[in-house]
């Protein structure tokens, strides 16, 4: 096990799972390195809490922000009926933050100022 810090676009939620004070929800988010001619890494990444909620509302409402997470990473190798093995990399994210530059922070921000 390691611990990461990446940055990605988020492409896809799970709905909110787990009761009341314990929700929770599995982010997909692509990340890519320098080299962007490379396919990007797949990460998924368990949030926790108002996190959870606040980036299910905003994936739901149709919206792929750009975020960074931190977290404990495992990666999980499987090996598929045609002898190929493929790699999942999953995050238990500690942190996860929206980047400011996002088109939807800013159409917020003008609508709270209204």
């Amino acid at each position: 096990m390691s611990y990461i810090v990446r940055s990605g676009v988020v492409t896809a939620s799970t709905a909110l799972l787990g009761e009341s004070g314990q929700r929770y929800a599995y982010l997909t988010i692509d990340s890519t390195d320098v080299d962007t001619t490379a396919a990007p890494i797949r990460f998924n990444v368990q949030v926790f809490a108002i996190t959870a909620e606040r980036i299910v509302r905003i994936v739901e409402s149709g919206h792929s922000p750009r975020v960074v997470f931190a977290g404990r990473l495992v990666v999980s190798e499987t090996p598929t009926p045609e002898g190929r093995t493929v790699q999942e990399w999953n995050v238990g994210a500690e942190h996860l933050g929206i980047s400011v530059e996002d088109e939807l922070l800013m159409h917020v921000a003008q609508e709270a100022a209204l």
